[in-house]
């Protein structure tokens, strides 16, 4: 054989058999690694072969198992089960909306939305849970009060710690509730009240300056510890704010839960009831209890006191004890209470437009220790 036919033989040979020798070489350029796993499976680990300017990299699958496979990433170090990124906070990456051709069909109508029972209605379930947290029958102290100066030489900062001090509160206590907002009520001589409220802050509570030191009033018997019902007194302790309600039309801009007052509306004080100390309408058929009509407060009947109104969660299901009294507010006042906290109705309205219930608020009930 000549040297001509020898190399036309080799030519031959080599197209032929050299494909077979590269392994994993496939006519996207990209070599495939083989790595054992767990079980049996193994994954194609794809190494990225430096893709021609001008020329996009083909995305290829990173597995060759059983099963479909939906992975776009050729990126080793992502597995199955790690999200993709999306962009951050800051820099969201977006794709522009796509431009699709007009479709005759009629989309699906969205699903109704469902509204929760209004907390201020679930009546209470088995046995309370005592003692109510922020009850500080148990740890107040007001000898604590001889630690600062007297309330009128304080400063709001102050002010806040001195009575969370005389209550055997700390400021850990607001943290562990989450709050944001407080409404400090100081009760003052029998029945008037110092009220402020305060707003937490990167480095620490701060007074909201157009709502300081506003003269408002507790129950005509003032503030007490274990406070037991038709005592005329309001409730000491730290309780969280609810809904808001009222006579009166929603004010714009307020950022609590509104209820409007109806005829039906009643706050039920019948203790033989299931319902006691929760908001109900005479006309709910799904009530499955009654109460006396005489033993409430038909809300109705008190068009300036509760033309805006805030719910004080003291007593409140799931910690009802009939004895410690029912219908506890913040409300509009001109006057002394039956143990609610009531301020002008212009002070309220400004406070109650203040609140917000992402802010988790709380207000704080004392009595002056000076």
């Amino acid at each position: 054989m000549d040297l001509t036919t020898l190399k036309r033989c080799s030519a031959v040979l080599a197209a032929v058999f050299l494909p077979v020798l590269v392994c994993g070489c496939g006519a996207s350029g990209q070599r495939s690694a083989y790595r054992p796993q767990p079980g049996g499976e193994h994954t194609v680990m794809v190494q990225q072969i430096p893709t021609l300017p001008g020329k996009a990299a083909e995305s290829q699958p990173t597995q060759t198992d059983t099963t479909p496979n939906t992975a776009e990433s050729t990126d080793t170090t992502e597995t199955a089960d790690t999200a993709p990124m999306t962009g951050t906070a800051d820099t969201p990456e977006t794709l522009p909306p796509e431009e699709t051709a007009p479709s005759s069909e009629v989309p699906p109508a969205a699903p109704e939305a469902q509204s929760s029972p209004w907390v201020m209605s679930i009546p209470q379930q088995g046995a309370p849970i005592t003692p109510q947290p922020g009850d500080t029958t148990a740890t107040w102290d007001p000898r604590r009060a001889s630690m600062f100066p007297a309330d009128k030489d304080c400063g709001n900062a102050m002010l806040l710690e001195k009575y969370l001090t005389v209550e055997g509160l700390s400021w850990a206590d607001l943290s562990a509730r989450d709050c944001r907002q407080l409404v400090l009520v100081v009760g003052t001589g029998e029945n008037e009240a110092q009220i402020t409220c305060y707003r937490r802050e990167m480095q620490g509570w701060v007074a909201e300056d157009h709502l300081t030191w506003m003269t408002g009033w507790t129950g005509k018997k003032g503030v007490a510890h274990d406070r037991k019902r038709n005592t005329l007194t309001s409730p000491a302790g730290l309780w969280a704010l609810g809904e808001a309600f009222g006579n009166a039309t929603k004010p714009e801009g307020l950022h609590l839960l509104w209820r409007d007052v109806t005829g039906n509306s009643d706050w039920v004080c019948d203790d033989q009831s299931s319902y006691y100390n929760t908001w109900q309408e005479r006309d709910d058929p799904t009530l499955t209890d009654t109460w006396n009509r005489a033993d409430v407060e038909h809300l109705e009947d008190y068009p300036e006191s509760y033309a805006y109104a805030c719910v004080i969660r003291y007593n409140t299901p799931p910690y009802t004890v009939p004895e410690r009294g029912c219908a506890i507010f913040f409300h509009c006042a001109k006057g002394p209470t039956e143990g609610c906290i009531g301020l002008p109705e212009a002070d309220f309205l400004r406070m109650l437009l203040w609140l917000d219930a992402e802010e988790m608020p709380y207000v704080l009930i004392v009595g002056s220790e000076d």
